[in-house]
This record gives structure tokens, C-alpha cells and sequence, in this order.
């Protein structure tokens, strides 16, 4: 699509057409209940965002697939994801790099695993977003999420050059205090040591200082896994690191009771604390 054909086809859009386009540009893939929860506040039919995306497909800017499990049925719930002209419209409305363009070529070809584990990022997402929502004086606007294209970074340790990307970094507002929030998502597909390397390298980011070139201050760091056992598993190998808040919960325990409860858990601490509780 030329510069002249994407002018045109961003004028046709709604403001809510392009904000839906932006989200899938973040998350990368999302279901209908998860556009929804972000973009029609109105819990009720499903029907307006089953017409939008309707529309955003004849246009050609989105394309619809369905999960595959493992005993060959497919998920009743498809997910969408933009397809290369989508995709072009937001980077060309927000002037992104080539590079971002050239990492959605394949989204229609995902692993399945990838796409699940995106997925999960979203439920997250929307689940900050209700609760923010649901609370007096509480805030968590859709577009401060950033998924992981944006919120990966490079970082020098002791000489050597490492990358982080965490699957996603958000704000939450609770009456004056802002808190940042850098999210990642494990569906137990990967050893509990390479997990521990992987939350290390954030200890080694904290102390390299180059987070102070993005953040006002660390984030809390968010770990939602399968299950608590697991969590207990992961800490009983960590080293302690006062010097930043690791939180673990549930994907079930999310669900169920939703991101503000107290349902998380901190390393080498009994009991599990609400989300914007203070640190002890």
C-alpha cells in the first residue's frame, strides 16, 4: 500500500477503528471478547465489535484464525491479528521503523504456543483495564500498555551486552500514585532454571542503571504462571533481591478474583499481597 493509499484508507476509519488496529499492533493477536473489553465499554452484545471487525476484515486490514489443540479441536473463540496493509496504517499513523513492519510479516503463520502465550498477555491487559474501571479514581488508559517490540531493551552487564524483552510493560494510576509494571507470562513450557536466568537478567538490568533512560522508577516485575506449586518451585531457587518486588500469581487465581486482589505471592514472604500494596 502507497503513502497516497494508506492516507486514504486511515480517513475511512473510526477513531475506534484505529485504536483497535493500534492494540492489535501491540499484542499482536487478540479475541473479540479481548477487543471488546478494551474498546466498547459496553459489557452488554457483542454485536458493535463483531460488525467492526466485520468491517476491518472486508477492508483487508485484519484476519481471523482459530487455535488448534492438541487433540485436533479447535478453539471456540478465534483470535485476530493485522494483516500486512493493517499493519501499515499503524506504523505509517504513528511512524514506526521498517523493522516494526517486517516482524508482523509472519503473524498469520505463528506458532500456536506464541500465540497463546500473546494471548494470555492480552487477558492481563483487560483485566487491569476492568479493574481500573471498576475503582474511584483508579486509571489504566488502553494505549499505556506496550508490548514486547516496544518494551525490550538492550542493556551492558559487566561487558557484555544483553537483552531483555519482557511480554509487556503498563502503567496503573490509584488515585495519585502511578505504578509501572513490566509483565511476564509463563505457560510452563520452559524449565524452572532458564525461568530463574530469565528473572536474573531484570536483577542484572536494576543494576546496570539503563533503566533510568526509560522508567521514573523500576517496575514491579510481574510474573503470572500455571500454577502457585510452580511459583513456590521457582523461589526456592532465587537468590534474594530486596533491592527490587517480584510478584507471582496464578493464571487461574487472575481470573478468578482479578489483578487488585491479594493474590500475589513474594519471594522468600508468607502469604500473598494485593498488587498496589506497599513493599514491607
Amino acid at each position: 500500500m502507497n503513502q497516497r493509499a494508506l492516507i486514504l484508507a486511515a480517513s475511512q476509519l473510526t477513531e475506534r477503528d484505529l485504536a483497535v488496529l493500534d492494540s492489535l499492533f501491540q499484542h499482536r493477536f487478540l479475541t473479540r471478547q479481548h477487543i471488546q473489553a478494551l474498546h466498547f465499554t459496553d459489557p452488554g452484545s457483542p454485536r458493535p465489535a463483531q460488525r467492526r471487525l466485520h468491517r476491518l476484515r472486508q477492508d483487508g486490514l485484519v484476519l481471523r484464525r482459530r487455535l488448534t489443540q492438541p487433540d485436533g479441536s479447535r478453539d471456540p473463540e478465534p483470535y485476530y491479528a493485522l494483516t500486512p496493509d493493517g499493519a501499515q496504517i499503524v506504523a505509517y499513523r504513528n511512524q514506526l521503523p521498517p523493522r516494526q513492519l517486517r516482524k508482523r510479516a509472519g503473524d498469520a503463520l505463528s506458532n500456536p504456543l506464541f500465540v497463546r502465550h500473546a494471548l494470555t498477555a492480552a487477558d492481563f491487559h483487560c483485566a487491569l483495564v476492568h479493574a481500573a474501571r471498576s475503582h474511584d479514581g483508579h486509571c489504566c488508559p488502553v494505549e499505556w500498555w506496550q508490548g514486547e517490540h516496544v518494551a525490550e531493551t538492550s542493556f551492558s552487564d559487566r561487558g557484555k551486552e544483553l537483552l531483555l524483552r519482557p511480554d509487556g510493560y503498563v502503567r496503573y494510576q490509584a488515585g495519585d500514585d502511578i505504578h509501572h509494571l513490566l509483565v511476564e507470562i509463563d505457560l510452563a513450557t520452559m524449565s524452572i532454571p532458564r525461568l530463574r536466568a530469565k528473572l536474573e537478567r531484570y536483577r542484572a538490568y536494576l543494576h546496570s542503571g539503563a533503566w533510568r533512560d526509560r522508567y521514573p522508577v523500576f517496575p514491579k516485575l510481574l510474573l503470572l504462571t500455571s500454577s502457585h506449586d510452580r511459583i513456590d518451585d521457582l523461589y526456592q531457587q532465587l537468590d534474594p533481591a530486596p533491592e527490587f518486588l517480584l510478584l507471582a500469581t496464578s493464571h487461574t487465581d487472575l481470573q478468578q478474583h482479578g489483578p487488585l486482589a491479594a493474590i500475589w505471592q513474594q519471594p522468600h514472604l508468607a502469604g500473598r499481597r494485593p498488587l498496589l500494596a506497599p513493599s514491607p
